[in-house]
């Protein structure tokens, strides 16, 4: 069926719609040639801005290198008392000439502070050797910058300069937040926030000091570096729609990057009107056309209509019916053609009428046919109730059949009633064997009772072990803690380069025994199911990071390239167990460093699928080193199980740490692998299920507000109290806390701990739980009974100690 539609719809819209596109087009022209324009203009004024901010930057942090290379001219010709004075002098100078310069000093070949500006005589001749920039200072000329941190006497964002001239150290420290004065731009009105990074793309200025404070990596770093080596001047964000970059680098040596975030919206408003203004004159043209088409086919339309309404009357006969003239040519052209096809239907009718009466005549003739074949019909209808009676004889003998099936059903029914007879012979039978059955049973209930019992005399074996590992675990660690901390105390004595030696090989063995120790009890506990994972929320990026700062110097006395990379895909905050995690990443990076003489370790952290609640991490460690048969492979993760280094030897240790790690994944729902060949390295991966929870890592941002770097291990003008039965721990403790700056006070047991404590006014007690007489955890109730308070008027303050390491001594 053809769908019908209005001519008037058609011919109104149809050109309309026409003319609208070919409007639409030129639009879209006018609209992309503003559009380049504005691009090259938006192109050359980033260029200008960006230009503009590094010439300021760059002049800020090349002053103070300029500076220092001054100063090392003026420290080379120091020979006396008044050279020393005059060159403090220009020390308070340059201070207040560079606002942006903390303090400058000057450390002497004995890494003390020789000079400083501004000038401040409490910090005269204080030792700086444990200052980073002091431990991480270079045998060259060059200058050399540190990252950023926190200075602990501003409490800003901070940049040391250190340069060496001789056996003197030059360090300048510098405040970032100078740089973010001259980093404001007034007059661009598109710009949002202009940030600096470093050269692996952490905040070093920005609006937002927390992004400085913490440490934070621009989230788009790679974006801005491609873009900069590209030389483009302008990138699109992929995380904001609304923003767009431009980046520079800052510095020859450096290497800083400017990173200008501009607000996309403000920047385009002006072609945004322009298209409103487009498409509002397009729309006036259009609906102007619409009305001029409109008035034009009411014109047209009207002499159709009359020539319909004559065409209606021609159909109803009145061929005569008078058509009205037309004003256009082509309606009367067809009006003259109407009326001839009028005459033509007038014609054909009378021909009809002709023809209908030949039809009646022929239908007379018909119907006497038809009375004949009915009579037929008559004699036929008798032979089919001769049929019918055949049918009924036939119906009698089929009774005659089912007489006969229902004699053969009775017969049936006998036999299956002397089966059921058959049947209860059996079951009789079966409940006899039954009876016997229950007679077994019985029996088998004595045995699982026998069973019960040596179970419970195996469990009364398993906690036995479990408390002679705990004893053990206590006897052993008091006099490993013992060599450790005496270790310790000694290292802080003055020693030539041969007792150094001696004593870093005495603290190597000690810490090695102390690893076989802690495998051994960790292996033990596993085998005894004791070992529990616990769910708190914990920061993979923080754990990451202690794992680079902790093997980062065994890998560089090895010489070897060790390096840690996060996806940024990784969530940053998780639900896991912080220290079996860390157990893990220890034994395989400590693998590695250790079968690897030369080449590289390297960790990738990734994440394999991330949803709302849910995320599987994965983390790589391969090295360089010896690898692994595929032979050994198959026994790699079997307790007890070492392998041969590069000369068939074996190394150290019990075997069990690859053992423990499966272990610890399997506990947590995750699994290793591990891909290898010989002397081609080894590839150890991790798979990891964690719980991600937006509302957990929103809620620990929000409580992240204490830094540790603010952390003062001092204790000056405490009051300490030790409470130890070994002498060895007691001599350690004692020695430590003096070292911190405590007045220590000691005691052997929990009875003589109280008899100090009602004698001296305290400030802090460390108590042993173990002791003979009275062992801690008396002490304490009886202290409590007692409301013993400190010197400030408050709850006496009590930290246990204990040597034991199995699951239950926290609690």
């Amino acid at each position: 069926m053809v769908k019908k539609r209005s001519l008037r719809m058609q011919l109104l819209f149809g050109n309309t719609l026409i003319f609208g596109m070919l409007l639409l087009a030129l639009s879209v022209f006018i609209y992309f040639i503003d559009y380049n324009a504005i691009i090259d203009d938006l192109k050359l004024r980033n260029e200008q801005l960006t230009d503009l901010l590094t010439e300021r930057v760059y002049n800020l942090v090349e002053e103070p290198v300029q500076m220092i290379e001054n100063m090392r001219r003026d420290i080379s010709g120091l020979s006396s008392k008044e050279d020393l004075d005059t060159l403090q002098r220009q020390l308070d100078t340059l201070v207040e000439l560079y606002p942006h310069i903390d303090q400058l000093r000057v450390i002497d070949a004995k890494g003390k502070v020789e000079m400083i500006a501004p000038y401040n005589a409490a910090v005269i001749g204080t030792d700086v050797q444990f200052e980073s920039f002091y431990v991480n200072k270079q045998p060259d000329n060059l200058v050399h910058w540190s990252n950023v941190y926190i200075s602990p006497l501003t409490h800003r964002p901070t940049i040391t300069l250190t340069a060496r001239e001789r056996d003197r150290l030059i360090v300048a420290d510098l405040d970032l937040t100078q740089i973010s004065e001259l980093t404001r731009i007034r007059g661009f009105g598109a710009v949002e926030s202009v940030s600096i990074l470093n050269e692996y793309g952490t905040y070093l200025v920005d609006d937002n000091i927390k992004n400085v404070e913490q440490r934070i990596r621009y989230p788009e770093f790679e974006v801005i570096k491609t873009s900069v080596d590209q030389g483009n001047v302008m990138v699109k964000s992929k995380l904001n729609t609304k923003v767009l970059l431009t980046g520079s680098l800052i510095g020859q040596k450096q290497n800083w990057y400017l990173v200008i975030t501009e607000n996309k919206e403000a920047i385009y408003k002006p072609l945004m009107d322009q298209a409103v203004s487009l498409l509002v004159g397009l729309i006036l043209i259009c609906l102007a056309t619409f009305v001029f088409l409109r008035a034009n086919l009411n014109l047209v339309l009207g002499d159709l209509k009359a020539m319909m309404s004559g065409t209606l009357f021609i159909s109803k006969g009145q061929y005569d019916y008078p058509l009205e003239p037309s004003e256009f040519n082509e309606f009367q052209e067809v009006i003259a053609h109407f009326k001839v096809m009028a005459e033509n239907v007038q014609s054909r009718e009378e021909q009809i009428k002709s023809i209908n009466q030949n039809l009646e005549e022929l239908v007379s003739e018909r119907t006497i046919e038809l009375y004949a074949i009915n009579h037929n019909l008559e004699e036929t209808n008798a032979q089919l109730e001769e049929e019918i009676s055949e049918r009924q004889k036939v119906e009698v003998e089929l009774m005659d059949l089912n007489r006969t099936l229902e004699d053969r059903v009775t017969l049936r029914t006998e036999q299956l009633v002397m089966a059921n007879s058959t049947l209860e012979e059996t079951n009789a039978q079966l409940e006899e064997e039954i009876e016997e059955h229950r007679v077994t049973f019985e029996a088998l209930g004595e045995k699982e009772n026998a069973l019960q019992e040596a179970l419970e005399v195996a469990e009364g074996a398993l906690l036995s072990k479990g408390q002679f590992l705990a004893n053990m675990s206590h006897e052993i660690r008091t006099p490993m803690n013992g060599i450790i901390g005496m270790i310790s105390v000694l290292s802080m004595s003055h020693m030539d380069i041969e007792q150094k030696s001696q004593l870093k090989t005495i603290k190597s063995s000690a810490d090695t025994l102390l690893t076989i120790l802690n495998d051994i009890l960790d292996y033990s506990k596993m085998e005894a199911g004791k070992v529990t994972i616990v769910q708190e929320t914990i920061s993979l990026y923080d754990i990451l990071g202690d794992m680079k700062n902790l093997f980062s110097p065994s890998a560089l006395l090895k010489g070897l390239a060790f390096d840690v990379q996060v996806s940024t895909e990784v969530p940053r905050w998780v639900m896991g167990d912080e220290n079996r995690i860390r157990q893990v990443l220890s034994n395989l990076i400590g693998n590695a460093l250790k079968f690897t003489a030369k080449g590289y370790v390297k960790v990738d952290v990734l994440c394999l699928s991330q949803n709302e609640s849910n995320a599987v991490i994965k983390l790589d460690v391969k090295d360089s080193g010896i690898g692994v048969t595929e032979h050994d492979q198959a026994n790699l993760f079997n307790r007890f199980t070492q392998f041969g280094d590069q000369n068939g030897q074996k190394t150290r240790g019990t075997g069990l740490g690859l053992a423990i790690s499966k272990m610890l994944l399997e506990l947590m729902g995750g699994s290793i692998q591990v891909e290898s060949q010989k002397n081609e390295g080894s590839l150890f991966s991790v798979q990891l299920p964690v719980l991600v929870s937006a509302e957990v890592q929103m809620e620990v941002r929000k409580n992240q507000e204490i830094d540790i770097q603010d952390v003062r291990f001092r204790m000056d003008g405490l009051k300490v109290l030790v409470v130890e039965d070994d002498f060895t721990s007691l001599l350690i403790m004692k020695a430590i806390l003096t070292k911190f700056g405590a007045e220590v006070f000691v005691a052997e047991n929990g009875q003589k701990a109280l008899d100090v404590i009602a004698d001296q006014g305290l400030d802090l007690v460390f108590m042993d739980v173990n002791m003979p007489l009275m062992d801690g955890i008396k002490a304490v109730t009886e202290l409590r009974k007692k409301k013993a308070v400190n010197r400030q008027g408050k709850e006496l303050t009590v930290i246990a100690l204990t040597a034991y390491a199995l699951s239950g001594d926290r609690e």
